[in-house]
């Protein structure tokens, strides 16, 4: 069975491209634009999400550190993944465990390495 992503990011190139990417690689993917979004997938489908792939800034409302938060709420010690251009110093300061943050820039192959890294453990 493959294994399924939630991938938020609120900008819409950039997630259509990680889409595209997950998908090419055989992966299941859940996509969100926000947060709000991002929660609601993830109360309807907690059974099916092995990997949280997020940005941090996701304009108005909640960001991905709440979203992570969340994720940890429901599903403990799943991996996430979170990609950014600017929170690499917030993230080394939360300890968030079993994460990793790769910086934007980013290319599709980094991001799938992660992916199967943190889903092997």
């Amino acid at each position: 069975m493959p294994a399924t992503v939630l991938i938020v990011e609120d900008e819409p190139f950039l997630i259509l491209n990680m889409i595209c990417v997950f998908e090419d690689a055989g992966f299941k993917v859940f996509d969100a634009p926000n947060a709000q979004e991002a929660f609601r997938i993830m109360d309807e489908h907690r059974e099916q999400i092995d990997l949280l792939v997020t940005d941090i800034r996701l304009g108005p409302g909640e960001d991905g550190w709440d979203l992570a938060g969340k994720w940890r709420e429901l599903f403990h010690d799943l991996p996430i993944i979170f990609v950014s251009g600017d929170s690499t110093a917030e993230w080394e300061h939360r300890r968030i465990p079993n994460s990793v943050m790769l910086q934007k820039p980013v290319s599709g192959r980094d991001v799938l390495e992660a992916a199967h890294s943190a889903i092997q453990g």
